[in-house]
């Protein structure tokens, strides 16, 4: 492969590393952003929706006894028709209630525990399928008293981050197309003269290299044609490295013929010692 090519594909390979790490870290913030936009909005709701029952607790009233509970829930669950469920439960965690007529008895510990870590009223968490969103209850002296949790799945957020992702990537992919096309005219016409010194350069050391093999199987020794360009001559470099090479022949029969000398003299001292 010739060094034009190399030197496009490493620049097609860098542009689409970058585009990769961009559109990586532009999914993970939108995901971010779209989270955090759907539970301020389901905090608002929840604020709205625990009003009559702030109000039945102030009048020294149980959460369960609030009658309207079902209507007041199910208004705040037609806002939006995604919402799982609006429960509303007490201090021990025991839904008293909800929209769903198939809830559990109560909610999980986890709920509870991230509501009484809250510093606000307001409050949040996640599980692997749902966000949960919701906001406490007190009485006149301020004492927990229970709590309404909205459930609303994350189907959206991960068909609304899906979708970003199949466009960035149809971006990237067009994008990385016509860098690819222009990385091509810039090389070959902005950088020509450096693409052809560098791959004079190669070849005349690959050229060197392949030299001693050809001659042993008996074939000739084509030397390319010297490339003169940006203060680089290819003929001067093949000669230096002709050159080098032929020192380090001469050395070594040189090496060779003094470990012969030695191993005689070696071998005449034994003789007159016998």
């Amino acid at each position: 492969m010739s060094v034009f090519w190399r030197s496009w594909i490493t620049v097609v390979i860098l542009v689409a590393t970058v585009l990769a790490i961009l559109a990586t870290l532009t999914i993970l913030q939108f995901e971010t952003i779209l989270s955090h936009f759907i539970h301020q909005r389901l905090s608002v709701l929840a604020q709205t929706s625990q009003t009559s029952f702030r109000t039945a607790v102030g009048l020294g009233l149980p959460l369960s006894s609030v009658r309207n509970a079902a209507a007041i829930l199910e208004q705040a669950r037609q806002t939006d028709p995604n919402i799982s469920a609006v429960h509303v439960f007490d201090a021990s965690g025991r839904i008293l209630h909800s929209t769903d007529p198939n809830h559990t008895t109560s909610v999980r510990a986890e709920t509870l525990f991230t509501q009484s870590a809250s510093e606000g009223d307001t409050w949040r968490t996640e599980t692997d399928e749902h966000f949960l969103s919701g906001i406490r209850i007190r009485n006149l002296s301020k004492k927990t008293v229970g709590g309404l949790m909205i459930v609303y799945p994350k189907t959206d957020l991960s068909t609304s981050v899906g979708a970003m992702t199949a466009r960035l990537a149809i971006y990237a992919v067009g994008v990385l197309i016509v860098i690819g096309v222009i990385g091509i005219g810039v090389l070959w016409f902005g950088l020509r003269d450096l693409v052809r010194v560098f791959t004079g350069i190669e070849s005349v050391f690959a050229a060197i290299e392949h030299r001693e093999w050809r001659r042993a199987a008996g074939g000739s020794d084509p030397m390319p044609e010297p490339v003169r360009g940006l203060g680089v001559d290819t003929g001067e470099l093949k000669r230096l490295l002709q050159s080098a090479e032929e020192q380090y022949v001469t050395a070594g029969r040189s090496l060779a013929a003094l470990d012969s000398a030695a191993e005689a003299a070696d071998r005449s001292e034994e003789g007159t010692t016998a």
